[in-house]
């Protein structure tokens, strides 16, 4: 499943409040990783901790760790380690592919606040689905429900404000991407022939005004502090 871009949230003017922009994410494939030696594992983990520190992401191998083994994550996707890395840090593990066995850098689609904390209250913020807001949304595996924007253990939700509140609106349909796995659950080959590209979502428009919300904003503020 590959997720879809977010709607937007915009003032009563039609200016935006919250957008989308791109982050690049590393992730890891748990199933390749199960290909390595315990040491050669050991050993990939830490390298990719020191080079995801020393390129200001700190990360500890416990981190990865905890990533790789929480049951939420879905076993046939990679799971993200690391967000919002640099372009040099892509490049660098693009190039050392070998040496870094089941690292991938991919591109996300994040939200993006382009007014900063304007209006926070209302708009909410979107955070990763928790296990009980996946139950209610899809169900269990004894009892799966059908949704038209499925989700995944790792996919974005709307959790306060606006964006838990529309959350159905600006939720986009996912694209979908089928593969083909072995006996042992390890992908083989992607069956591209039935890739449905993901659907953004509705952008909302509120009643707000932006400058008024803005002029309201500073003159609490202004009060407090006097």
């Amino acid at each position: 499943q590959e997720e879809a871009p977010r709607g937007r949230i915009l003032d009563a003017k039609g200016r935006v409040l919250v957008d989308n922009r791109t982050s690049l994410v590393v992730t890891v494939d748990p199933f390749r990783l199960k290909d390595l030696k315990l040491a050669e594992r050991d050993d990939l983990l830490l390298r990719l901790s020191q080079q995801l520190t020393a390129s200001g992401v700190p990360t500890k191998v416990a981190t990865i760790e905890r990533r790789l083994s929480d049951p939420q994550y879905s076993p046939l996707q990679p799971v993200p380690v690391a967000i919002d890395v640099s372009e040099d840090l892509m490049v660098f593990l693009a190039e050392r592919a070998d040496d870094f066995p089941a690292v991938q850098v991919r591109r996300e689609s994040v939200r993006s606040y382009p007014e900063k904390s304007l209006a926070a209250h209302v708009v909410g913020y979107v955070g990763r689905i928790s296990s009980e807001e996946l139950k209610a949304r899809m169900g269990t595996t004894e009892e799966p429900k059908v949704a038209p924007k499925p989700y995944e253990p790792d996919s974005p939700i709307g959790k306060t404000g606006v964006e838990k509140t529309f959350e159905d609106d600006l939720r986009g349909t996912p694209g979908i991407k089928k593969v083909e796995v072995d006996r042992n659950g390890k992908v083989v080959r992607e069956l591209t022939a039935d890739y449905k590209a993901p659907v953004p979502g509705s952008d909302i428009q509120l009643t707000i005004d932006m400058d008024v919300q803005r002029t309201a904003e500073q003159k609490l503020a202004e009060q407090l502090e006097g």
